[in-house]
């Protein structure tokens, strides 16, 4: 049954009666895709995730039928109990969108660009009768019921919204069908307008401010447009070129350092290292800084002017030269060569690792990415800081939401100037909190019950599904697991890093101890290892911790719970606690509540960690470990992120390690086994992925069926394995299953293509370890 809400004031009629009834919010076509699932008789939230959870493609977007009907499943509920559909598409209308592909079918052509036609066609992807609501409505109504809150001002700040044409659309859910759009001020860039009349049509939403009354609902205050001269069905790369947002500025700069426009984190994290004298120093807890330190220019990207910004793209050039100029001549001269004679580049994207093969040439870029990263969060808290503190003048409650608001240093900074103000942020405060936004919507602005939140993804009961047993170091069951692991990242005698994977996933980009790799705090060298050997990262990327609620006042001085880590403050003891204190001592906590039951055992951890260290926290950063990987999703995915990590340290440290085995065999000295493993004679050896490839030379596969089942390696590029030389290739293809590990090693010995069983048996050995081949011994 379907129940159209396109009408302003439209509700829910008898379907409501009907207890199976959801109504889905989803964010599609752009990136950050993500489907809400609300039951729609009493608002309560059962599912929330997004696209890439699945997909394992950071950041992804398009069509959602597959996350649909995963969603749906993990609900208990099918497309027949779907009554009410809202959406929101930022970068071009979801109605235009699908009106195009749907023309195009009927052509029998392929669209010209995006995703497949079979995915935007596809039955859990192409609602009839839904309807469409505003990027920036949607943020703050979203932000808004994820904190429970039914009075507040609520702050939007991200790169981009929507067209002023989509709040001129009747058939759109925008802050023009809201009481007070007429009252609402507006800004063009830096100028403030008469009336919403006077805002082109293809100007972009940049900042917006929104109330909410408990009995009058919302109502739109102040926007910031931006001009652009993008045509609606460019890349969003294209806007960000010639949008005015703060957003955007600072993407800008995160496309500049790092090739990416939603690196933003890594520029927020990059930003202090400017501030570290080169050689390091007491400052930095033991992290050295191995580039020359340069200042920060004065020139500005982002400045306030009139009653808006200017943001000044030609000042990243100028800041840039001015650092080069600023370097120690040997320094200056190493870059000055390695960039052809002029620095920056014409190119400006990829700073990072554009002179990775001249040492010298690429401290000194970095030296100067780092005084970029300062100038551009410097310029983003003088912006925002005051606009944000105007918004709240008009209620005690500020809700931040929108790209910008996953900026914690800013958030922290804001914060500590609100004074008796009660400051919220929501887990989710990017574009996937805008699916939030839109099942409230489509439900009428039903009031939501948000209690799942932050754990909001499928849950996976069957923890002994996973595939993996024969890999995996089972220790014997004890009476306290928990308190077994507490001890493992306890230890001091050996550096101990726990993989923790429980219950449903986080709705949001940070791991709250669902999805989580965590580790010692007092021990500052593991910062490095979880950087370089876990995680294969930039080594100046800070890690946060998770704290007892009751000692976070004491420890950070926060003035409430910051339960999903979304504010920074500086930690009062970063010596006891170094691996997660940053240089300047900033750390970005979350705060552990004794009242949430969906962390029980997550507090457990930690308060028995507490008990044997003294220490109320633990370092907790996300599970994830593979290239470009999300945080890992389900029990599979999990397991095989941790082997992945597991190899990679091993032949990084080359440390000898025992593993105990669930056969009852002798433990054997890992040196041991790699000289001649004995079980591998006993083995039959079988390939554990069925559907692959061979490259044309046979020295490499293509694996298309992965560990996440919605994982597709051509979009990830993770499902390439390259053999070390012909006879591991050819033992790969004769572990069939019924093949004995000897009788290879004799076959392959008697063909000359192997001088010795023993070559064999190291390359099958091998083959195990990537989790290529089961043994079936």
């Amino acid at each position: 049954m379907w129940v159209s809400v396109a009408a302003a004031g439209t509700g829910i009629t008898t379907a409501l009666a009907l207890s199976r009834d959801v109504a889905l919010g989803i964010t599609k076509y752009s990136h950050n895709a993500c489907v809400c699932v609300v039951d729609a008789s009493n608002g309560r939230l059962l599912f929330a995730q997004q696209k890439e959870r699945l997909s394992r493609v950071k950041n992804d977007g398009g069509a959602v039928g597959d996350l649909v009907r995963h969603a749906l499943e993990g609900c208990g509920r099918s497309l027949r109990d779907v009554v009410a559909v809202a959406a929101n598409n930022h970068h071009r209308s979801v109605a235009e969108e699908e009106a195009a592909y749907t023309k195009c079918a009927g052509l029998g052509i392929e669209a010209p660009f995006g995703p497949p036609s079979e995915e935007v066609l596809d039955t859990a992807n192409l609602f009839a009768g839904s309807i469409e609501v505003s990027h920036h409505l949607a943020h703050a109504v979203g932000a808004a019921a994820a904190e429970g809150a039914s009075e507040c001002v609520a702050v939007v700040m991200d790169g981009m919204g929507d067209r002023a044409a989509t709040h001129r659309n009747s058939k759109v859910r925008s802050d023009a069908a809201l009481d007070g759009w007429d009252a609402c001020t507006h800004v063009l860039g830096k100028k403030r307008v008469a009336s919403f009349d006077e805002v082109p049509d293809e100007a972009r939403e940049c900042e917006s401010v929104y109330a909410l009354d408990a009995s009058a609902g919302w109502r739109p205050v102040w926007k910031r447009w931006s001009e652009t001269d993008a045509h609606p069905s460019f890349g969003f790369s294209d806007w960000f070129l010639s949008l005015d947002s703060l957003g955007a500025a600072y993407s800008t700069v995160a496309h500049v350092i790092f090739g990416d426009w939603n690196a933003c984190g890594k520029v927020m994290g990059l930003a202090p290292w400017a501030l570290l004298p080169s050689g390091g120093g007491d400052v930095s807890w033991g992290r050295a800084c191995d580039w020359p330190r340069v200042s920060v220019s004065s020139a500005k990207i982002i400045e306030a002017s009139g009653a808006g910004f200017e943001v000044n793209r030609a000042a990243i050039r100028d800041m840039l030269a001015a650092a080069c100029e600023e370097l120690p001549p040997p320094d200056r001269d190493a870059l000055l060569a390695a960039s052809g004679g002029a620095f920056p580049p014409r190119r400006l994207v990829s700073l990072w690792t554009l002179f990775r093969e001249d040492g010298r040439a690429a401290s000194a870029c970095r030296a100067c990415c780092a005084a970029l990263a300062l100038a551009i969060q410097t310029q983003l808290e003088a912006a925002a800081v005051p606009l944000v503190l105007r918004a709240a003048q008009q209620h005690h409650t500020l809700v931040l939401c929108g790209g910008v608001a996953l900026n914690s240093v800013l958030n922290g900074k804001i914060e500590a100037a609100l004074s008796e103000r009660n400051l919220l942020v929501p887990a989710a405060p990017g574009d996937e909190g805008v699916a939030l936004g839109c099942a409230v919507v489509a439900l009428n602005f039903t009031r939501l019950d948000p209690s799942i939140l932050p754990f909001a993804g499928r849950s996976y009961d069957d923890l002994d599904d996973h595939g993996f047993d024969e890999w995996l170091l089972l220790e014997e069951e004890t009476p306290d697991e928990v308190d077994a692991c507490a001890a493992v990242v306890a230890a001091t005698e050996v550096r101990g890093i726990a993989f923790w994977f429980e219950g449903a996933s986080e709705f949001g980009p940070r791991a709250l101890g669902h999805r989580s790799i965590l580790a010692s705090p007092a021990d500052a060298a593991v910062v490095d290892v979880i950087n370089e050997a876990i995680k294969a990262r930039e080594d100046f990327r800070p890690l946060a911790p998770s704290v007892l609620e009751e000692f976070s006042r004491e420890w950070f001085g926060l003035p409430g719970p910051s339960p999903y880590m979304s504010r920074v403050w500086t930690m009062r003891y970063p010596d006891r606690a170094p691996a997660c204190a940053h240089l300047d001592a900033s750390s970005r906590p979350q705060t552990v509540s004794r009242a949430d039951p969906a962390l029980r055992r997550y507090r457990d951890f930690i308060e028995k960690f507490y008990a044997r260290t003294g220490l109320p926290l633990v370092l907790d950063t996300s599970f994830n470990t593979k290239p470009r990987e999300p945080i890992v999703e389900t029990l599979r995915g999990a397991v095989s992120s941790f082997l992945y990590a597991v190899r990679r340290a091993r032949t990084l440290y080359g440390r000898r390690r025992r593993r105990r085995r669930r056969r009852e065999e002798e433990e054997e000295e890992e040196e041991e086994e790699e000289s001649r493993p004995g079980f591998a004679t006993r083995a039959f050896p079988a390939r554990r992925h069925h559907d692959y490839l061979d490259d044309d030379d046979g020295l490499a596969l293509r694996l298309n069926d992965l560990d996440e089942p919605f994982e597709d390696p051509s979009r990830t590029g993770r499902g390439r394995v390259e053999f070390c030389d012909h006879i591991q290739a050819a033992i790969y293809d004769a572990a069939d299953g019924d093949a004995s590990a000897a009788d290879i090693a004799s076959a392959l010995v008697e063909e000359g293509l192997a001088s010795t069983p023993e070559d064999v048996y190291l390359r099958l050995a091998d083959l195990w370890r990537q989790t290529l081949v089961k043994l079936n011994i």
